[in-house]
């Protein structure tokens, strides 16, 4: 399998080209600001771009992979899209539902696939705590989500408004995800309370999201505190915590452990890779349009929840 990386971000230094390697996938590299330290890195194992422009006309690489600034995704994922590839974005996929509909039409139309870098659903620990409320008999009915770390260096991107930046666009997804994933809704309603920041984004945001049937999310997200990566579940004679959910390390066991049924539980989650598994799950699906479709719907689903939760930003007068 052959991928085209476009930018070298912090997550494709750490996380993406190492996944790529791991898989034996070739993993081209087009980057302009970084291409000195891409080249010392020993990650490139294809050719090294200087610019994604030149890198698509030259590739044969049936994948591209979006790893840039916010703002930058959806106009490379549309000249990815018109050159014939199929195209994952890293999260926040893009900037608004029409970016999002507009990219998906094109994709469908043309026979490829579109998907989003949100990856941490494909960690095992999610079917764990799925199995968990199954034997109880119960389901999830109130989220309590916190994935919050120190602030970032002045220069970086997500203090960029015109770079689409806020911590609304970049941990906003992982509200929507585990809406997805443990409610299988869309929030009803959504409250908002955000913690602007000194260059004219919000640095932090505390979320109460409704869902239908009675279920709720609440949450604090942000760059703002020290590090903060975990997730409660309740339900019905049941209740779950996960350790580093969102951001498992790939070589350590997860934790979930918890009262189920009145007794103690535990569990230690054997070690992945969760974008290794995405990586590879989506590598064998750009040709099935079921799959393709699929991939599509997770999209969509999500960019219309990242907008309820700026809808409610934008309600609070921000």
């Amino acid at each position: 399998m052959h991928f085209l990386v476009i930018g070298f971000s912090s997550l494709a230094r750490r996380r993406l080209l190492p996944a790529l390697r791991r898989l034996g996938y070739r993993a081209d590299v087009a980057t302009r600001s970084r291409s000195v330290e891409a080249g010392q890195s020993g990650l490139v194992t294809g050719t090294l771009f200087g610019d994604y422009v030149s890198a698509l006309g030259s590739t044969d690489a049936r994948w591209v992979y979006v790893s840039t600034a916010n703002g930058t995704h959806a106009d490379i994922a549309r000249e990815a899209l018109r050159s014939g590839r199929h195209v994952i974005v890293d999260k926040p996929a893009f900037a608004s539902i029409e970016e999002t509909r507009e990219l998906l039409d094109l994709a469908r139309n043309s026979q490829l696939c579109l998907a989003e870098a949100m990856v941490f659903p494909f960690h095992p620990w999610v079917s764990e705590v799925r199995a968990a409320f199954a034997a109880a008999g119960s389901r999830p009915e109130h989220l309590s989500a916190r994935f919050s770390f120190p602030p970032l260096s002045p220069d970086n991107f997500r203090y960029s408004a015109q770079d689409g930046g806020g911590a609304i666009s970049d941990l906003g997804p992982y509200v929507a995800a585990c809406g997805r994933i443990f409610f299988d809704a869309e929030p009803s309603r959504v409250e908002l309370s955000v913690q602007e920041g000194p260059a004219a984004v919000e640095v932090g945001f505390s979320v109460l999201a409704e869902y239908p049937d009675g279920r709720t999310l609440t949450g604090r997200f942000g760059f703002t505190s020290g590090y903060a990566n975990g997730l409660d579940l309740l339900g019905p004679d049941i209740a779950l915590h996960v350790d580093r959910p969102f951001t498992p390390p790939p070589e350590e066991p997860c934790a979930v452990r918890g009262i189920i049924l009145g007794k103690p539980f535990a569990a230690s989650v054997q070690p992945c890779d969760p974008f290794q598994e995405f990586l590879s799950q989506i590598a064998a699906s750009g040709d099935r349009d079921h799959e393709r479709a699929a991939y599509a719907r997770l999209v969509d689903r999500d960019s219309r929840a990242v907008h309820a939760l700026r809808a409610a930003a934008r309600r609070r007068g921000r």
